[in-house]
């Protein structure tokens, strides 16, 4: 079946008819850009393979190759119903003066205001469209958005003031004639590390500021291909095999090659290194050392 050539509502339609029969899917994947269904709305309904399982019987398989932290984002009550293949990073990266500032704790919302009070739109860069996704990314914060129970709190002056400040801004291109404190970014691979340090920052060196109001570093983690296993499927062994091999050395330095960070550690870390001596021909002297 050529679900790329459905519609959104008939494309989950059909899908949804084909886990529901059991009788044809082994694998279901979705990688947002040539297919758009929301895997994880089968997490809670007994449909998929918990990845962890497979991988603690492999005994060819280590879980300590690979991102582990990746993995844990995606679990859902402890399981991994998806396994992620690469991914990217949303943050705020910032320059020196503003990392040191607030190196120590995760920006709250009112620092964030103070910091477009006192900018507005002159220093924060954002590319179009990003506005709105960078606002609900703090606004989607569990300091807000009670999950569990279902509730919204949006009520709070500092929340208000955020709306107000942030509805003001504009997007701009003029970075050929600005230094920029602050820029939201998406980082998705150690090439654009480079660029908005030598472009977008006029050579400072920058730092993750983070997303206010998201715990851990601030950082929102995007997953760009994400496989899952049908527990109805007659191949679960082979089907895992498969998944195993896109985790591998060979696949991985392909699907890494253009854009994507790598969840094997071993890519990962050779990526950041050519970043940093420009055998990736990117300029060694852009890159942030730190």
């Amino acid at each position: 079946i050529d679900y790329t050539a459905m519609e959104n509502d008939t494309l989950s339609n059909e899908i949804d008819l084909e886990l529901v029969s059991g009788d044809t899917l082994d694998i279901i994947t979705a990688n947002g850009e040539t297919l758009w269904y929301d895997i994880t709305r089968h997490n809670n309904k007994n449909a998929y393979v918990d990845f962890y399982t497979l991988m603690n019987q492999d005994t060819e398989f280590s879980k300590d190759e690979y991102m582990q932290n990746v993995m844990k984002a995606m679990e859902t009550n402890e399981a991994l119903y998806q396994m992620p293949l690469k991914f990217s990073v949303y943050t705020l990266i910032g320059n020196e003066e503003i990392y040191e500032k607030n190196k120590d704790t995760v920006w709250s919302i009112d620092d964030f205001n103070l910091y477009l009070e006192r900018n507005g739109n002159n220093n924060l860069y954002c590319f179009e469209g990003d506005i709105e996704l960078l606002q609900n990314q703090i606004l989607s914060s569990n300091k807000f958005i009670n999950i569990h129970q279902g509730k919204v709190n949006y009520d709070s002056e500092s929340v208000q003031k955020f709306i107000a400040l942030f509805s003001k801004h504009e997007t701009s291109y003029d970075i050929d004639h600005q230094n920029y404190t602050l820029q939201y970014a998406n980082i998705y691979d150690f090439n654009c590390l480079n660029y908005l340090k030598h472009d977008n920052f006029k050579g400072e060196d920058i730092y993750n500021i983070g997303i206010p109001e998201i715990s851990g570093n601030g950082a929102v983690i995007t997953v760009a291909d994400q496989y899952s296993i049908l527990k109805s499927s007659d191949n679960i062994e082979a089907a895992w095999e498969f998944v195993k091999y896109l985790l591998s050395n060979e696949a991985q330095k392909i699907l890494t090659q253009y854009n994507g960070i790598s969840m094997r550690k071993d890519i990962l870390k050779k990526n950041i290194q050519s970043a940093k001596d420009g055998s990736n021909g990117c300029p060694a002297e852009a890159y942030n050392k730190k």
